[in-house]
């Protein structure tokens, strides 16, 4: 990849060999840039810590980016995840309603299964909607967050998905995952709904509009 962007809490981190690989308000929202040729392993260390307490926006840059987010990674434990924005035939889009905010239907992808196979099997478990048809691979995107003692970062694998035929009947929240509602929403309301939700997945809206929703 020629870039990396990863949310934590507030903050955002992007990773690039180049920052015209970034978009120009996304370069306006950088707080510092870091040449990681002349940083270290420990500075990255230090500005996660600086990032889960403050609002900060970094970009680094490296001429090997694979190794500078080689580097990043080891101070996490990494997560697969795959999730889908569905729309039927109507163009309403499938929202979930869990922790207080509006999101898109996500799981983490288990031993044994591919991340389209999870993807499907997670929108089916958390919605109730079965058999939506997987289309194409929107986005991916990356959070942490802490899990006991340990930092996770979770690598998450959107997937455009179409329900042909829906059955409003069969809408069912997974409440053991802390989702209380599931709706179909029409796409000014996804707009206002998905405005109020995590920063990873407005992106993941934002990306479905500009590149696959033609």
């Amino acid at each position: 990849m020629q870039r990396y962007k990863v949310f934590i809490n507030q903050s955002v981190f992007y990773f690039t060999n180049n920052s015209n690989n970034l978009e120009l308000p996304e370069l306006k929202e950088v707080d510092s840039t870091i040449d990681y040729a002349n940083s270290s392993k420990e500075f990255i260390g230090q500005l996660i810590e600086k990032a889960e307490q403050k609002k900060i926006t970094i970009l680094f840059v490296h001429h090997n980016v694979e190794a500078l987010w080689k580097d990043f990674i080891t101070f996490f434990e990494i997560r697969i995840a795959g999730g889908g924005l569905v729309e039927n035939s109507k163009r309403e889009y499938l929202l979930i309603f869990r922790n207080g905010k509006w999101d898109l239907p996500k799981g983490h992808i288990e031993k044994g299964e591919t991340i389209e196979w999870g993807a499907l099997r997670e929108v089916e478990e958390e919605t109730g909607v079965s058999s939506p048809r997987l289309v194409k691979l929107i986005t991916e995107t990356f959070h942490t967050y802490w899990y006991g003692n340990s930092r996770v970062l979770k690598h998450t694998y959107w997937h455009f998905m179409k329900k042909d035929t829906e059955n409003y009947t069969l809408l069912k929240p997974q409440t053991e995952e802390g989702i209380t509602k599931v709706e179909w929403c029409s796409k000014e309301e996804t707009n206002t709904r998905l405005s109020k939700s995590y920063s990873s997945i407005q992106d993941v809206w934002k990306t479905f509009l500009i590149d696959v929703a033609q």
